[in-house]
């Protein structure tokens, strides 16, 4: 197979050598087979392989060096190439409908390293899966809101996120490998996603653009990341953090932290013994509420004070009560109580802590509740049992009726919405590009030499 590498080479004298094309063969034990051709014959007359040579030339005494000049580089560039021939070709992955970024930019894995240097963490790849996956699913959704919504799916004990525009009848992979993604939680303003995923060891905490692309890392310790939840304003991603578990099995103790959207320090908001997760924050933040199993039998649903330092169970009892999630209006409080091996949904009167629970009972197993548009809408996981393929499905809080939103082949895990829509996120987008570009181009008239305000400001940060 022939080397894709090939160099024409010109040398550095008043007149342009004949152009050389170098290419290696791998089975000619790596010999270089160099083929010299003219490119433009009749303009320089410089083959070496005619028998006529310009008296002109030949007088002068300049056609043996010119010659010699190219003989040289030739030896020099066949070298190169050999060079080349005995390293490793990395080819472009392919881009498509799995990556990362759902515009499919192709990524260039790295070449072979240095021995003894540190490995970097594997980049992102695109699934052979991803059109099966895409293909098995329906959606509905003609009686909900509209919106956006986000989801784990599960294929293969492999956990990758997923995307649908509500109504507009279509699935999409967000985010998907290296590793598992899960646990998607859209930001207020709908433009970014904070996730866990372990693609460098231990599930870390990460956010991303909405479409899935620039993924940063925003924590880095020791311990277990999971149920990632935004600040009202976006400023903060609050989440659980535990001790891994040498032998795979539960943690015993785990307390709830918090790490700004931007990056910074992680802080720790909970002290407590056992395990403390699940974190859900209210409008104001001053309130956080989470599940603790300090209480047992059972998990309990409490409320923890910032500023008082000072927690208070809300729901307790023989029954679990698990994975809170507060209404964006702050009045409301949803949940899941699971009851030896079924589980349904319960929403607690939330403005002032005090109002009575009221269940939606269902004929399925319920869990991963996630509010859509104000006080009437929730999304939960839901399938025949706890062990089944799982569906997402729309409960309204005013008609008690349910609606399938998604189903596919494979179990949908912790949905998250948003009531932008796709086509307002690109929008957004174009708007960004628009004034980047009007940003970076300088004004009419502008003297050589004119750098924009905002590249100044960052070379004199930099200084």
């Amino acid at each position: 197979m022939k080397n894709p590498y090939s160099f024409r080479i010109r040398a550095a004298t008043n007149r342009l050598l004949p152009s050389t094309n170098i290419s290696t063969s791998t089975e000619e034990s790596h010999v270089s087979k160099l083929t010299p051709f003219i490119d433009r014959p009749s303009m320089y007359n410089l083959n070496p392989l005619s028998s006529s040579v310009p008296s002109s030339v030949s007088s002068l005494g300049l056609y043996p060096c010119r010659v010699l000049a190219m003989a040289v580089l030739i030896l020099s560039a066949a070298h190169f190439s050999i060079t080349y021939a005995q390293a490793p070709l990395a080819s472009p992955a392919p881009s498509g409908i799995n990556s990362p970024n759902p515009t499919g930019s192709s990524q260039l894995p790295s070449l072979a390293k240095t021995p003894g240097a540190k490995p970097e963490p594997a980049q992102p790849t695109v699934s052979s899966s991803a059109n099966n996956i895409v293909s098995s699913c329906r959606t509905g959704g003609s009686k909900t809101s509209g919106g956006r919504l986000l989801f784990t799916l599960v294929y293969q004990n492999h956990r990758q996120i997923y995307g649908s525009e509500i109504g507009a009848q279509k699935v999409f992979p967000l985010i998907t490998d290296p590793g598992d993604n899960y646990a998607a939680s859209i930001s207020p303003d709908g433009l970014r996603v904070a996730f866990i995923s372990n693609r460098t060891g231990i599930p870390q905490v990460f956010v991303a653009a909405w479409d899935g692309s620039d993924i940063k890392q925003l924590t880095t310790s020791s311990l277990k990341k999971g149920y990632p939840y935004w600040s009202s304003n976006g400023s903060t991603v609050y989440y659980s953090g535990e001790p891994e578990s040498p032998d795979a099995t539960e943690s015993t103790s785990g307390n709830i932290y918090s790490v700004k959207s931007q990056g910074g320090p992680e802080t720790q908001i909970t002290r407590f013994d056992g395990r403390n997760i699940a974190p859900a924050i209210q409008q104001d933040e001053r309130v956080i509420a989470y599940s603790t199993n300090r209480f047992w039998p059972g998990w309990d649903i409490c409320l923890f004070d910032i500023g008082q330092k000072k927690e208070s169970c809300i729901l307790a009892g023989s029954h679990s009560f698990i994975k809170p999630r507060i209404s964006r209006d702050g009045k409301y409080l949803a949940f899941v109580q699971t009851q030896s091996t079924s589980s349904q949904i319960g929403v607690l009167t939330f403005a002032n802590r005090t109002g009575g629970n009221e269940y939606f009972s269902s004929a399925e197993h319920e869990t991963d509740p996630a509010w859509g548009k104000g006080d009437q809408e929730i999304y939960v996981s839901s399938g025949p049992s706890s062990e089944e393929i799982h569906k997402i499905t729309l409960k309204n809080l005013k008609t008690k009726q349910n609606e399938t939103i998604i189903a596919c082949s494979y179990s949908l895990k912790e949905p998250t919405w948003s009531a932008i829509t796709q086509g307002e996120l690109d929008e957004k987008k174009m708007v960004g590009q628009f004034k980047m570009i009007k940003a970076i181009t300088p004004p009419v008239g502008t003297p050589p030499g004119y750098i924009p305000p905002y590249i100044k400001s960052n070379i004199n940060n930099q200084q």
